[in-house]
């Protein structure tokens, strides 16, 4: 068969192979299946919401009943062959999408520990960073951001600003109680994320992670952000 058209749709490669008069037809459901985004941007701030889900069931043959209904459906004389996408593509996305995930944690944190006692939220705190520490991150998305290791290094030494906060006798208990937490699961993610560099006797990892944080950027200098925040893997750019 002469595949002439070739679209990714999740983690398929949808190939058609058609006569001519099909070509408006091809195009016309090329416009819409959405490709995989492969970066992100920067800031914790604005972080991306917009990378693709890719099918967890990475075994499994054939494509969603609803995505074949459509093509078959709309193209009856179209032969419609799918192949699945790489492994090594899949795993990409997964990786870029724990990448967002981890910075979306890290920007709710930020958030829930307003300096503004009446928007503080305790709850908040503590499920972003037990989120945090579920997530399967690696140290290259350390190197690429290193507001995460700033911020987690912070909040292991939080208190609040109570000196400024009108508190009750209950509140400040209160206060005192869930900031103990906050800090006590703030030093487990930065254990984490410490047990991803090598130690090196003499250095402390404040160190180590800026030696690493500076020699990324050295790396990395002639690539473009988008190529930047597309790294998954550090063969990718040395």
């Amino acid at each position: 068969m002469d595949l002439t058209e070739v679209s990714t749709f999740q983690n398929y490669t949808v190939c058609f192979a058609a006569p001519y008069s099909s070509t408006k037809a091809i195009k016309k459901l090329k416009d819409n299946v959405m490709s995989i985004p492969v970066s992100i941007p920067c800031s914790i701030d604005s972080v991306s919401k917009k990378i693709s889900l890719v099918n967890n069931s990475l075994h499994e043959r054939n494509p969603p009943n609803n995505l074949n209904k459509n093509f078959m459906g709309s193209l009856s004389n179209v032969e419609v062959e799918w192949k699945k996408m790489e492994s090594n593509k899949a795993d990409k996305v997964n990786l870029l999408r724990t990448e967002v995930n981890l910075l979306d944690c890290v920007n709710k944190l930020s958030s829930a520990l307003s300096i503004n006692y009446s928007k503080l939220s305790y709850e908040m705190a503590l499920k972003s960073l037990e989120e945090i520490s579920e997530l399967q991150f690696n140290a290259l998305m350390l190197k690429k951001h290193r507001c995460i290791i700033d911020k987690i290094t912070k909040v292991t030494k939080y208190v609040g600003d109570v000196n400024n906060w009108s508190l009750s006798d209950q509140e400040a208990i209160e206060h005192m109680d869930k900031a103990h937490q906050i800090r006590c699961k703030a030093r487990k993610v930065l254990n984490k994320c410490k047990s991803l560099f090598t130690l090196i006797d003499g250095k402390t990892f404040q160190e180590i992670y800026n030696q690493e944080v500076d020699m990324f950027i050295a790396k990395t200098r002639h690539l473009s952000n988008d190529q930047i925040y597309g790294c998954t893997s550090d063969k990718l750019y040395k």
